[in-house]
């Protein structure tokens, strides 16, 4: 376990990642909060996410982090901006006991052209056990848990490659359901009077769990969230995942380019729309995998 924090501590991004863009751009924070998987406490960790509520303007029915937009006053402190969501969204206590913050990752480039900042934090105890996740309804449809080595595996995995202007990235995509060694998903009241009406679920477009018992539900994870788990995934085991992927933590790269193309917060009818159907940025169409991808060690 102290391996694969040191190797995420290894992997912070410095304060300056979050200047180097200008002071144009808009900024969000996620907190990663990670613990001991109870059924294998020094080879694997426990990550929360939630379902965003379906009635949301934006990313409505999609998995993430808890999270989201700086607040005025929080400009440069990203942990004061996942920790105050994190409370907002499911009831977690900002002053959480216990909660070591192990590193931030550089930002990724969501749909939106948000910087999303990934604040990666620990508890060396099973978070459940003195916490209940009270989901605000408003933007929280479900709070569930995975293991960080379904990620790695590629357990249920579906992937394609796309292309992003000039640059190709992976569309990566997950459908896995509340791991066993963690409590049953909390549910939203919405999702609890309308899961076992498929007509509302098929509206949600197949994003939401299927109508079943809540240790049965199956998430979709893709998208920015999807991303993010996969470069924490690979960093902390010290391995690539088994699927394809692009060699670089953080969106740099894409960030560069989106300002080069003078689109950075600025977005067509028609390109929300392919960002609503790929998970972010402006489809240009697919592509063959880049030479910046790799399989096997890192």
């Amino acid at each position: 376990m102290e391996e694969m924090l040191g190797r995420l501590r290894a992997a912070s991004s410095p304060a300056s990642a979050l200047t180097r863009f200008g002071d144009d751009v808009k900024h969000a924070a996620v907190l990663c909060l990670m613990y001991p998987s109870p059924s294998a406490p020094h080879d694997d960790l426990n990550v929360i996410l939630t379902l965003r509520a379906a009635k949301m303007r934006s990313h409505a029915g999609d998995v993430s982090f808890p999270g989201g937009r700086q607040d005025p006053g929080e400009e440069g402190d990203p942990w004061t901006t996942a920790l105050r969501e994190a409370d907002e969204e499911i009831g977690l206590p900002r002053d959480t006991r216990g909660i070591s913050r192990i590193s931030t990752l550089p930002p990724y480039l969501a749909k939106n052209h948000l910087l999303v900042t990934p604040c990666i934090a620990f508890l060396p105890s099973d978070p459940y056990e003195k916490w209940t996740p009270s989901p605000n309804e408003a933007e929280v449809d479900a709070v569930f848990t995975i293991k960080l080595s379904q990620i790695v595996n590629g357990e249920a995995y579906l992937g394609r490659w796309m292309q992003w202007y000039e640059l190709a990235w992976k569309l990566h995509r997950f459908e896995l359901a509340s791991t066993s060694d963690a409590p049953a998903p909390t549910l939203s009241s919405d999702l609890r009077n309308n899961r076992r009406d498929n007509a509302t679920l098929q509206r949600r477009r197949s994003r939401s769990p299927s109508p079943a018992s809540e240790t049965d539900l199956t998430f979709t994870i893709w998208g920015l969230t999807a991303r993010i788990l996969v470069d924490i995934a690979r960093i902390a085991f010290g391995r690539a995942p088994s699927y394809e992927f692009v060699d670089e933590v953080g969106d740099s790269s894409r960030i560069l380019k989106a300002q080069e193309q003078g689109v950075m917060g600025k977005q067509t009818a028609e390109a929300s729309t392919r960002a609503e159907q790929t998970g972010e940025g402006q489809l240009v169409g697919d592509t063959a995998r880049p030479t910046v991808s790799r399989r096997g060690a890192l």
